[in-house]
């Protein structure tokens, strides 16, 4: 266990007075440490360690999404969606949130078989877990634009589908990873109409969050033929009108940013940057810095399970309980 993850973890969940209480239980499990430190109750305890153990056993298994459906019924197949449901146990005839997952990769590769660990994993945990693909900017006439674009139809398709299936339409969050955090942010942070397509709540992990300064991002189809940015006129920059941190407002949804310290793709600066502009403008954003990891920290090829895990359960603590 990286004792010094947990604690910087546990600190954002709950005043530091209760670091001291949970440092003997470090030897023991980490989902009863994360209990004990919430306060729960002795039968309480039990429920939520049986849940992490189910949730993380689905997450290191493979098994198939429930139903994969087009989401634009004319569109391509990079504009489908797997459906990953709760458990049967666990239906309770209450319409269930939602959880939408965008996957990273540039923009211009990845799939969302990337998240599909994490699908399984939120599903075990009481949410419906939503994962996209959408169009990539390495096919021809492919912009950020589109990709935006295919992220709030999704958006609408779970929006439109939540009465017939038993979906909560007014609790929809969504999680994006690396460039998929930049799209999570069409969902309620980037223009145009933020308000009509605002998620719950934001996940965002290490996202790429200011194009501006990124040589590789402005790189990208509909961006590179802007030429340079001027950082005085950087927010009126193509690449600008697409960073999330030029448009975050105090109407923007709650957001977790989750950033490795060690990242060199996506800068920890744009993370504390971005944190800084939540206070200025008083938008809610937790930031919670991961001091030992790397960019895409949470894909099961990168990462290291320890702090997968670790990241994993606080991201369910700020979802909150199905």
């Amino acid at each position: 266990m990286k004792t010094e993850l947990f604690l910087s973890l546990l600190k954002t969940m709950r005043p530091p007075r209760l670091a001291n209480k949970v440092k003997l239980l470090l030897r023991g499990r980490f989902p009863l440490a994360v209990a004990m430190a919430a306060g729960l109750t002795p039968i309480c305890l039990g429920q939520r360690a049986a849940t992490e153990e189910a949730a993380w056993a689905a997450f290191t298994q493979s098994t198939k999404p429930e139903a994969t459906v087009r989401y634009i019924p004319t569109g391509t197949e990079n504009q489908e969606l797997d459906i990953f449901s709760p458990p049967a146990a666990q239906k309770s005839g209450k319409p269930r949130p939602v959880l939408i997952l965008v996957h990273g990769g540039g923009w211009s590769g990845g799939s969302r078989d990337a998240l599909a660990p994490h699908a399984r994993y939120f599903a075990a945990r009481g949410w419906v877990c939503v994962n996209i693909s959408y169009r990539l900017t390495s096919v021809p006439g492919i912009t950020l634009a589109e990709a935006q674009q295919d992220v709030r139809a999704a958006f609408d398709w779970v929006r439109s589908e939540a009465g017939k299936r038993g979906w909560d339409p007014n609790r929809i969050s969504a999680l994006g990873e690396s460039a998929g955090g930049q799209l999570a942010c069409a969902l309620g942070v980037l223009p145009p109409e933020p308000k009509r397509w605002r998620a719950h709540s934001l996940v965002l992990v290490n996202p790429v969050l200011d194009l501006t300064t990124l040589n590789w991002a402005l790189n990208t189809p509909g961006l590179r033929e802007a030429g340079p940015v001027d950082p005085a006129t950087a927010a009126q920059h193509p690449a600008g009108l697409v960073s999330p941190i030029f448009h975050l407002t105090r109407e923007a949804p709650p957001i977790l940013l989750l950033h490795g310290r060690k990242d060199v793709s996506v800068p920890i600066a744009q993370a504390e940057a971005f944190a800084a502009r939540a206070k200025s403008v008083g938008a809610v954003v937790e930031l919670v810095v991961l001091e030992n990891s790397a960019h895409a920290f949470l894909l099961r090829e990168y990462g290291n399970p320890v702090d997968m895990r670790a990241a994993l359960q606080r991201i369910a603590q700020f979802l909150g309980e199905p």
